[in-house]
């Protein structure tokens, strides 16, 4: 009974001392998706009123959709490429701004992987359309 304690023992710290592979220095992370937005931000309202409701939140990015190309990574990091997933995961759906939003910034980080960023989609008449929260590892 002794052997399996110790044997359980040494199993548990040789597995807890294990890393994952580092990713190559060029690979971009990749966001997590975490949680929906706040529930108090409700599809249709004016993106005035969403500006209104985060108060002293930073606004790390505000991008209009590309007329000629339309949403890439490349346009506007990092809102071309949430809008664009955003655009496939809701089929028929057109993102025309992408607002990025660090909520929070001013509180003491609470954060276990990353900071966490909450991205709002509009149409062209700028009402909202959907939100989500994604961390950055």
């Amino acid at each position: 009974m002794k052997r399996i304690a110790a044997l359980v023992l040494i199993t548990g710290l040789l597995m807890s001392c294990a890393s994952r592979p580092h990713q190559k220095a060029d690979a971009l992370p990749q966001p997590l998706q975490t949680e929906r937005a706040s529930h108090s931000f409700s599809v249709g309202q004016s993106r005035e009123e969403v500006e209104a409701d985060l108060g002293d939140s930073w606004l790390l990015v505000s991008a209009s959709r590309p007329v000629v190309v339309g949403w890439s990574a490349k346009v506007s990091p990092p809102a071309g490429g949430r809008a664009v997933e955003f655009e496939k995961s809701h089929a028929g759906t057109i993102v025309e701004t992408c607002d990025v939003y660090w909520i929070g910034h001013t509180n003491a980080p609470r954060m276990y992987r990353g900071p966490w960023l909450n991205y709002f989609y509009f149409d062209r008449d700028e009402k909202l359309i959907g939100s989500e929260r994604w961390t950055i590892e």
